[in-house]
Order: structure tokens, then C-alpha cells, then sequence
């Protein structure tokens, strides 16, 4: 887990009825460190507008929507 979890406060997330669960662009970063910051914001929008909860958010999920939005120029 990325330092940036470091600072939330899951107790004002998670419930006995709920749970949260956090992904930031640092963990867009750690799969693709060539994006940019907004390129990273972008993607994870995409994981969410896109989110199948059948599937889940995992970091294959990530890394295949970042590669779709940001194919790697050669």
C-alpha cells in the first residue's frame, strides 16, 4: 500500500454495515510511472464510470484500462 493511505481515517469510511476501499493515483503510478498526474486521474475515472461489480477494481483492471486510455508509443 501506497504512504498516501498513511493519512485517511477508515473509521470515518468503513461501518459495520460497509466497507470502503480506496485506489489513488499513486497506485495508477506504481503500473504506469510514465503517465502524467491528470493522465493517472483519468484512468481512475474510467475505473470507476466503468466498474463492474462482478469484476471488481483490481490491479489487472487498472493496468488494462491504463493501457487502453495510454498505449505505450514506440
Amino acid at each position: 500500500m501506497s504512504s498516501s493511505y498513511d493519512n485517511l481515517d477508515w473509521t470515518k469510511h468503513d461501518t459495520k454495515d460497509t466497507i470502503f476501499v480506496c485506489w489513488n493515483t499513486s497506485d495508477v503510478r506504481e503500473l504506469r510511472p510514465d503517465l502524467t498526474d491528470e493522465q493517472c486521474r483519468k484512468v481512475l475515472r474510467k475505473v470507476k464510470d466503468g466498474h463492474d461489480a462482478t469484476l471488481g477494481i483490481s490491479w489487472d483492471v487498472i493496468e488494462t484500462i491504463s493501457y487502453d486510455m495510454y498505449p505505450i508509443q514506440v
